[in-house]
């Protein structure tokens, strides 16, 4: 715990728009987007990833161990701060994603999944993906914190690894922890 601490007092001292701060002993870290900081855990067998991901604006990107973030399978984290958005709650926020990805995406099937719970109790909303025009099937997990709508991605390349990895999606949208809205 004291590691912990230490790391956390680093990072905070350091935060540009988005971050992140790992410890590798515990497999997890603290996410750092514009308005929420939390923390997550990465499922057994995947590797936690702070740097691959920047470039599509990532906070945080897993991958199953021995592979990359440009492999056929990934989770990654993303964050919208509400103050940006259109949407007044978390269902229009879902919808506006949606209509943006049909817009980019006309064949693509989305249909509803069971929704996950996050540490706190309370649960996501889950949508499945399915013929966008990289051949992807995609689970996403969102849900809001009071100025931030996160979302949780899990996209593979093929039906089968999407279900036999699907579990190690629910262990890392249970792993979110929410921190401070706070972030300075």
């Amino acid at each position: 715990m004291k590691k912990l601490s230490i790391l956390i007092i680093l990072v905070a001292l350091f935060v540009p728009h988005f971050s992140f701060a790992t410890d590798a002993e515990f497999g997890g870290g603290i996410v750092y987007a514009p308005s929420a900081a939390f923390t997550i855990i990465a499922p057994e067998g995947w590797t936690l990833d702070a740097e691959s991901g920047r470039r599509y604006g990532f906070p945080a990107v897993l991958y199953p161990k021995g592979s990359s973030f440009d492999g056929p399978l990934v989770m990654y984290i993303n964050s919208a701060e509400k103050k940006r958005q259109k949407a007044n709650n978390i269902n229009e926020f879902v919808e506006e994603e949606i209509a943006r990805f049909k817009s980019k995406h006309p064949d693509i099937t989305i249909t509803d999944s069971k929704p996950l719970p996050i540490a706190n109790g309370n649960r996501t909303i889950v949508k499945e993906f399915v013929g966008d025009s990289w051949g992807n099937f995609e689970a996403v997990a969102y849900f809001e914190e009071e100025k931030t709508y996160i979302s949780f991605t899990l996209s593979s390349k093929t039906k089968e690894e999407y279900k036999k990895n699907f579990k190690a999606f629910e262990a890392l949208v249970a792993s979110y922890g929410f921190i401070t809205n706070d972030v300075r």
